[in-house]
């Protein structure tokens, strides 16, 4: 399990079974996050440059990456990861799904495995003391793994209480935060190391 400082890179909802029978707020439906990855990089902790525009953001020269070793083709690379209600379009999910579909990932990427992390804070009214509560912000390295093939691809296709049995209670009804979520590589040099992360690539 990864330890992570303050959260900002996603900060969205899944929710499972409708509001409707909670107790605490929260919306009508949520069904999924997903995103794009982009190339994970260690933050400025001590700038000395800055960001051209409005903002002026200072920032650090020259850039880290987090994993050197495995990173995207700058040319074709490309990579979505999901996390959804299950079944879909159910109206009364039992799981979560977590999918992610990597392509032309670089040479360094080849044979090695990507687990899909995430960090978590759930609210449900279903505690054991029976009332509302919130979970803590928990790091969660899954096991929702794949392993790069010699094309550069990776693929994931699994639900939490497949890897997890019991993990996501049938007729719980609860909010997922996902506060952060990207996939980390777990075999090969200098490991664990967090090649991608989820993001918006501009232009």
């Amino acid at each position: 399990m990864r330890s992570l400082g303050p959260m900002a890179s996603i900060a969205a909802t899944l929710l499972l079974a409708t509001a409707a029978s909670a107790t605490h707020n929260e919306p009508f439906k949520a069904k999924f996050v997903r995103g794009w990855l982009v190339t994970n990089y260690r933050p400025c902790t001590a700038p000395n440059d800055v960001i051209p525009g409005t903002l002026g953001l200072p920032a650090c020269t020259p850039e880290v990456r987090e994993d050197p070793v495995c990173g995207f083709n700058p040319a074709t690379g490309s990579g979505l990861l999901s996390i959804q209600r299950d079944p879909f379009g159910s109206n009364s999910p039992t799981d979560i799904r977590v999918t992610a579909n990597l392509m032309s990932l670089d040479a360094g990427c080849v044979g090695q495995t990507l687990c899909a992390d995430m960090t978590l804070r759930v609210t449900t009214h279903t505690c054991l003391s029976g009332f509302n509560c919130t979970s803590i912000d928990v790091a969660y390295l899954t096991p929702a793994c794949c392993v790069v093939t010699g094309t550069g691809a990776c693929n994931i296709n699994t639900t939490f209480n497949t890897f997890l049995a019991g993990s996501i209670v049938t007729g719980n009804v609860a909010g997922y935060q996902v506060r952060d979520a990207g996939l980390q590589r777990t075999t090969g040099p200098s490991v664990p190391a967090r090649p991608f992360t989820m993001g918006v690539l501009i232009p």
